[in-house]
């Protein structure tokens, strides 16, 4: 990214890591600039605790800055985009925001810029939909999207759960765990609410996990012959870790409400399963971001 130059004024680098509920990815540079007269350190109660600059005053992300060696700005995009009539729109942005400061936490001298409302790929702006209120941005989805998907399926696999699907188990669990009041993210309809199934059975996401873990394990060894012929047979569920449903031309009508995948068994206590999960793929990746970044620019 070019520097921004300013006459006469200092700047400082912060590197910059981009993560989201749903994606991570490496960043670029931040660059914050440095007054030549350092402004008094804040003395309001609980500042030290706050890392989103949205709530901070300038003053106080100075002296996070200068004085408290903060180094690095977390920038989070969450999402606008249906997810049936239970879940509010901005769901992905209100997980984002919650994954991105915990993150932050445990990361350390880290802060969080205002989470950007954009999703990746918005299903409401599908060819055909008639559902209202998302906006996109290109898709860009690493290794951190898809891994926490695949971990948060497996769990629903392993403990006899609807697997995947979209506005389901995963977000409707989590919306439910963040929300400061009974039905402000996610409505009671939730618990009865039709669906459109994703279309793929538990053991058909399993078969076809395991040849996708099989052919990856192949790749990773140098065997691209053995990672072709493990990436043959997987069937149905092998896109996506049975998030949507396949086209099927003797499928019975969709539901087309926004939903895919079952959100009835859906509880808060799940939600702080899945947030943990999700948390830490997230501050995982940005470490080894990071850590590849610094051995970059050794000699």
């Amino acid at each position: 990214m070019k520097k921004i130059e300013k006459t006469k004024k200092k700047t400082m680098m912060i590197s910059v890591v981009l993560a989201a509920v749903a994606v991570a990815a490496a960043g670029g540079i931040l660059y914050a600039q440095q007054r030549d007269t350092p402004p008094r350190s804040p003395s309001s109660t609980g500042v030290d605790d706050i890392v989103e600059l949205e709530m901070l005053t300038h003053t106080e992300v100075y002296d996070k800055i200068h004085n408290k060696g903060f180094t690095s700005v977390l920038i989070v995009n969450g999402g606008t985009e249906e997810r049936g009539p239970h879940d509010v729109l901005a769901g992905h942005s209100i997980m984002a925001r919650h994954h991105a400061v915990e993150m932050a936490k445990r990361l350390g001298k880290t802060l969080v810029a205002p989470v950007l409302p954009m999703d990746v790929n918005a299903t409401g702006l599908r060819e055909g939909t008639d559902q209202p209120g998302s906006v996109q941005l290109p898709a860009d989805i690493s290794d951190f999207y898809n891994k926490t998907h695949d971990d948060i399926d497996l769990y629903l696999y392993e403990h006899k759960l609807p697997i995947g699907g979209h506005g389901a188990m995963m977000e409707t669990s989590e919306m439910l765990s963040f929300e400061p009041a009974p039905g402000a993210y996610v409505r009671p309809i939730y618990k009865t609410v039709p669906f459109d199934p994703t279309g793929v059975t538990p053991e058909q996401w399993k078969t076809a996990r395991d040849a996708r873990m099989a052919r990856q394990a192949a790749l990773g060894a140098g065997n691209a012959t053995a990672a072709a012929g493990a990436g043959r047979g997987q069937g149905a569920g092998s896109a996506g870790g049975g998030r949507g449903r396949p086209q099927d031309p003797n499928a019975p009508p969709r539901v087309n409400n926004g939903l895919t995948g079952d959100p009835h068994p859906s509880t808060k206590e799940l939600g702080k399963i899945f947030a943990e999960i999700t948390v830490n793929n997230g501050v995982n990746e940005i470490r080894k971001l990071q850590s590849e970044r610094h051995a970059a620019t050794q000699p």
